[in-house]
């Protein structure tokens, strides 16, 4: 097909701000397909311009250095440009090459107007039919002059048909008419160095967007077109009232819808990175919040998973949106079998989320909308973990975010991410709330009443380590004896920063500061307390182990099976048995096990197996054990509703002491906690089985010698 010439220049309606998008959106991907095939020969894809969004008729195509980019091989009166960051291009161009290569379809319906036509005979009737023959390929030049001379007009003599159009259309009339930028910011999230240069006041009076600052410019979505008298009131009144620090800068209007300013709202401010100090203090115990994922049941009440006309930004709000309905605790979004995969961890269970299955295709978008929420550095190829918040419904959460790439993330295709959903007003547990029995109160208050010491809390990722630190330190904040309360300086060095607690200073890890170094810190501000979030490394146990001798009482977290382990794991770690034994003051180990519905349990005598566990962990043999219903019940799931703590407490006497001084096997150590009445996981499991908390076959899960 021949091409037209290129004879209204695009240049001037590139936006000189970068815009990220991690896949084309599904439209204009299409549109720019049918262009592709007409006009441009595939093997030039290598430094090409891609597709980033769409207003009305005409596609946003994007180049991360338009300024020196090849001229676009298409007729530029259809299509507004914008600059996108390098990776973001490079990302882009695999997936289009990719996608041009393998879809089938290769016409595109649009408002009933099939791109594949032939030439259009000129009839302006309406703004729409000019807007129309503008985007319709392969169009002339003619057609292409007499449209955009006849939207030239007036203000006042286009105002009923501009009103008449559908979103987006009038936007591409009046940027194809002034020549003049325009962006598609469905995708866009306001940042919050950005936001503050407007006064808020002043950007709602005149309905400004504020979208970018370089240099002296400061760029801002206004849904007036440039070339109006009312374009010249605002930067006249921006002129007027500017002051403080945006004293200087130049107001420059990018065109854009009516809507935006409040669509943009709704999604909440975006953090950059580096704005705060990754080791800052938090002293608040609530503080603002600003939601960059906003969601409600409402809007996908009867939306399947698996829909191919949904987006991938709405794909990861839906996932996110039904793992909090079901009470998740993480979100798994990998691949299995060809297709993507997600499940869900719902009271310590895997279980799919709807089907499990979605298009595999999506899973690279899905994985890059991630990084780019956790405003993720380096490549595909790299690792990534960190956090943002989300709003469901009313309820706020942090989300925290581990990515791993898969064998094949050079090609920005595939990676595995779990996410952790955190309610920001669950707040931090009691004491009380993690059914203790009275002796292993007892052992713990006790504990939390020393000077100085170290307090380990061992088990699995998930098993509910910081739970219990955080409500043992909540304890302690409001003091053991409230009527004789002391106030107790508590700093606490954590991974990330979970809860927000009143009246302790949290600081949290870094590169610039690990558990080791913050740790040292800390003893030079005198505190009473100090909450280590994990023991990885020698140097932290080093560290903890001299601050418990200088008169600190120290909590932390370790990685073993079971309390009396730890023990050898600090061994194994190079600690002196003279420290262990001077340091140690109580090891807790912990699992989470599913927690029966008390509605509709269901009650049955002993089996003679079941009676021999309790027989040789020296228990009462209970006259009922209770298992869930399978089918449960309006008030649970399968006849399990919630997590039921199990605690293994190792109190250290001074048998035990003389034994870890001398380096005693294991096998030993288990003997002696054994004799002062100490019990394992599994026959504390037992025991809540004999109250009817739990089944008694997850105390058999969590023991390793029952045959």
């Amino acid at each position: 097909m021949e091409t037209n010439p290129v004879f209204i220049t695009g240049r001037k309606r590139i936006a000189p701000f970068p815009v990220d998008l991690v896949t084309p959106p599904a439209e204009a991907f299409a549109m720019y397909r049918a262009w592709c095939l007409a006009y441009m020969d595939s093997a030039s894809l290598d430094d090409t311009w891609v597709p980033v969004g769409r207003v009305g008729p005409m596609i946003i195509l994007g180049h991360h250095d338009p300024e020196n980019a090849p001229e676009p091989s298409f007729p530029l009166w259809a299509f507004g440009l914008t600059r996108i960051s390098r990776d973001s291009h490079q990302h882009l161009t695999s997936i289009v090459a990719d996608r041009l290569s393998t879809d089938e379809a290769n016409v595109f319906e649009f408002d009933g107007l099939n791109l594949d036509e032939p030439q259009l005979a000129l009839d302006i009737k309406g703004v729409r039919r000019a807007v129309e023959i503008l985007a319709t390929f392969p169009g002339t030049e003619s057609e292409a002059i007499a449209a955009t001379t006849w939207l030239k007009g007036s203000e006042t003599q286009l105002k009923p048909f501009l009103d008449g159009l559908p979103p987006g259309w009038r936007e591409a009339a009046l940027a194809l008419a002034g020549d003049q930028p325009v962006l598609d910011l469905t995708a866009f999230y306001l940042r919050e160095e950005v936001a503050a240069l407007i006064p808020e006041s002043f950007a709602r009076e005149h309905d400004l967007t504020p979208i970018h600052l370089e240099g002296d410019k400061l760029f801002a979505a206004c849904p007036v077109p440039a070339r109006l008298p009312q374009a010249s009131a605002i930067l006249n009144a921006w002129k007027a009232t500017r002051s403080g620090e945006v004293q200087g800068s130049r107001l420059v209007l990018v065109l854009c819808g009516a809507n935006v300013r409040s669509a943009i709202a709704s999604r909440g401010i975006k953090k950059v990175s580096g704005g705060t100090s990754p080791g800052r203090a938090i002293t608040q115990s609530a503080p603002t919040v600003r939601a960059r994922m906003v969601m409600s049941r409402k809007e996908f009440i009867g939306v399947s998973l698996d829909s191919p006309q949904m987006d991938d930004r709405t794909l990861l709000r839906l996932a996110c949106q039904r793992a909090i309905e079901e009470g998740a605790s993480d979100l798994h979004i990998d691949e299995s079998g060809g297709s993507g995969l997600m499940r869900v961890r719902v009271d310590g269970r895997m279980r799919f989320l709807g089907t499990g299955r979605f298009a595999i295709n999506r899973l690279g978008a899905l994985i890059q909308l991630l990084r780019i929420n956790i405003d993720a550095t380096g490549g595909d190829l790299d690792p990534a973990d960190g956090k943002f918040s989300m709003r469901s419904d009313e309820n706020y959460y942090d989300v925290r975010v581990s990515i791993l790439p898969a064998s094949d993330a050079a090609f920005s295709r595939n990676g595995f991410a779990v996410l952790r959903f955190l309610p920001k007003d669950g707040g931090v547990r009691s004491m009380s709330e993690l059914m203790l029995d009275k002796e292993e109160m007892a052992v713990l208050q006790a504990t939390m009443r020393k000077p100085n010491g170290i307090v380990l809390v061992t088990g699995p990722t998930g098993s509910g380590k910081t739970t219990t630190l955080n409500a043992m330190v909540k304890q302690l904040v409001k003091g053991l004896n409230p009527e004789d309360k002391q106030p107790l300086k508590i700093l606490t060095i954590e991974d990330p920063i979970e809860y927000a607690m009143e009246g302790v200073q949290q600081v949290s890890v870094s590169k610039q500061i690990s558990f080791a170094a913050a740790l040292r810190i800390f003893l030079r501000h005198d505190p009473d307390i100090v909450l280590v979030g994990e023991i990885r490394d020698l140097e932290t146990a080093k560290t903890a182990i001299v601050a418990s001798k200088t008169g600190h009482l120290v909590f932390s977290t370790l990685h073993t099976n079971g309390a009396v382990e730890t023990i050898s794991r600090l061994r194994s770690l190079g600690i002196p048995p003279d420290d262990l034994d001077g340091s140690l003051l109580t090891l807790i180990a912990q699992r989470l096990v599913p927690r029966l519905c008390t509605q509709c349990k269901i009650s049955r005598p002993a089996t003679e197996r079941e009676t021999k566990q309790y027989t040789a962990a020296r228990l009462p043999i209970p006259f009922t054990l209770h298992e869930a219903n399978r089918n449960g019940c309006p008030q649970c799931r399968k006849g399990i509703r919630g997590q039921v703590p199990i605690f293994e407490i190792v109190k250290f006497t001074q048998e035990l002491r003389r034994a870890v001084s001398r380096s005693a096997n294991e096998e030993e150590l288990q003997r002696i906690c054994s004799e002062s009445g100490f019990l394992t996981l599994s026959e504390q499991a037992l025991v809540k089985a004999a109250a009817g908390h739990i089944c008694v076959s997850e105390a058999t899960s969590l023991s390793t010698g029952w045959e």
